[in-house]
């Protein structure tokens, strides 16, 4: 305590001499005395532990609540007025209806506002990235349009064919795509390609019509029958869920641009359908003449064999309890 103390008189580097090492110091005495009090008596045990945990508490909030969020302390709190200014951007979005991905300028967003507000941003900060999504060229326009990529958020447009529908209270407005693709659609011919360098040429080729068309990698395509006038809606949509309402005239493969991944399991009707890897990195589900209702969650096998080992080592610990209760008994 006496040297932070020192240091703190002395000017020295901010580093050594924050004020903070002195509480530290001041509840490791407090700590002392505490234990010293409930070995010699003068405290219960209880009363030591409760005492304990309090003075825990306050070491924590030393740190913790040092600085507490305050917009105008630009100093320390770098993002947050500018989360709070980003608001109607954010409200805007939610309240167009279907959920819509977009883009923004990270240099006049700098955090990840998607997860902030619960939206659909397509570049933030990520941990890691899909390989099958990533095997796509996923940063030119035509491929961000078939994504569903609706939105720029910026001051000015990334595109020229993108225009202004909002204009933001900090001066970041969005723009929109009128190029971008639905989140789910329906497409009446399938092809197959041989391997992931063909599947990246196809999808950049402008001449090949994703709208209508899709690829597998390396599978045999279901057939798929020919017509138009589907009608397909996305009412419901989170993270671990999906709802797909398609009226489809003949058979035809309803396209949803999320992630395929191991894990997601589909119905019809209730009916448990396959999902194919549709353009080698998002899902499609085949769907016959008629209303439909299709559905998706993730139900990874993990979950499953987590769920199993846990109920299996509950029952470990419940059986070892009984038994030596038995044990205690006959002693």
């Amino acid at each position: 305590m006496f040297a932070s103390l020192f240091f703190y008189a002395a000017r020295v580097t901010p580093a050594i001499s924050d004020n903070r090492m002195v509480i530290t110091a001041f509840a490791a005495i407090l700590l002392a005395g505490l234990i010293t009090a409930v070995q010699s008596g003068g405290i219960s045990a209880r009363a030591g532990t409760v005492a304990a945990l309090a003075l825990v508490l306050f070491e924590l909030g030393n740190v913790t609540d040092y600085w507490l969020p305050n917009t105008a302390d630009r100093a320390h709190n770098l993002y947050l007025a500018k989360m709070a200014a980003h608001a109607d951007l954010a409200r805007y979005i939610k309240a167009q209806g279907e959920p819509a991905r977009f883009t923004y300028d990270d240099q006049e967003i700098p955090y990840n506002i998607g997860d902030w507000y619960g939206i659909e941003a397509f570049n933030a900060y990520a941990a890691s990235v899909p390989a099958s999504l990533w095997a796509h060229d996923v940063f030119s326009p035509r491929v961000q349009d078939i994504l569903g990529i609706r939105y720029y958020l910026g001051k000015t447009p990334a595109r020229p064919e993108q225009r202004e529908v909002f204009h933001g209270q900090a001066g970041v407005n969005i723009f929109e795509n009128p190029r971008a693709f639905p989140r789910v659609w329906s497409v009446h011919q399938s092809r197959k390609v041989a391997g992931e360098k063909q599947a990246r040429d196809l999808l950049a080729d402008p001449g090949f019509d994703a709208r209508n068309g899709v690829f597998l990698i390396a599978e045999n395509p279901p057939r798929l029958a020919t017509c138009a006038g589907d009608e397909v809606s996305m009412p419901h949509h989170e993270p671990n869920y999906v709802r797909i309402d398609a009226q489809m005239q003949c058979r035809g493969m309803v396209i949803l641009t999320d992630t395929w991944f191991p894990g997601w399991r589909a119905t019809v009707d209730g009916k448990r359908a396959k999902i194919e890897r549709a353009y080698g990195m998002v899902r499609g589900v085949v769907v016959e003449p008629g209303n439909h209702i299709i559905e998706m969650r993730y139900r990874p096998v993990s979950v499953y064999l987590g769920a199993a080992l846990s109920l299996i080592a509950c029952g470990i610990v419940i059986i070892g309890v009984r038994r030596k209760g038995r044990l205690d008994g006959y002693q």
